[in-house]
C-alpha cells in the first residue's frame, strides 16, 4: 500500500490484526500524461513491489523503498499515546495564554 499520510493507518492496522503481511511504499509519481485509475495505480504498486522483493532489484532513490510494517510494540504504543496527549496540553497551554 501507499503510505498516504493517516488514511492508510487503520486498513494497515486492520490486515496486521488478520496476520497479513502488508508492505509500505511511498506515494508513486506517474508521468504527466497519464492518467489516474485504480487499475494502473494497483499494478505499478504490484510491479514495484515484485521487483524489489523477488527479483532483488536495487532503486535509486530511498525514497521508493518497499519495507515490510511491522505491528508496534506494547511500549511504542504507550509512547505514542503518552506523546499525543503532551500535543494536546502544549495546545490547550497556548490557547489559554493567547487568551490572557
Amino acid at each position: 500500500m501507499e503510505k498516504t499520510g493517516h488514511y492508510h493507518r487503520a486498513l494497515l492496522q486492520y490486515l496486521q490484526e488478520m496476520d497479513i503481511s502488508v508492505y509500505v511504499v511511498h506515494v508513486q509519481e506517474r508521468q504527466a500524461h497519464m492518467m489516474k485509475t485504480d487499475k494502473r495505480d494497483a499494478l505499478g504498486l504490484a510491479n514495484h513491489l515484485y521487483n524489489q522483493l523477488a527479483l532483488g532489484v536495487q532503486v535509486a532513490d530511498k525514497a521508493q523503498l518497499v519495507w515490510r510494517a511491522v505491528p508496534p510494540t506494547q511500549a511504542s504504543a504507550q509512547l505514542k499515546g503518552l506523546i499525543r496527549h503532551r500535543y494536546e496540553l502544549v495546545g490547550e497551554t497556548t490557547q489559554r495564554k493567547n487568551k490572557w
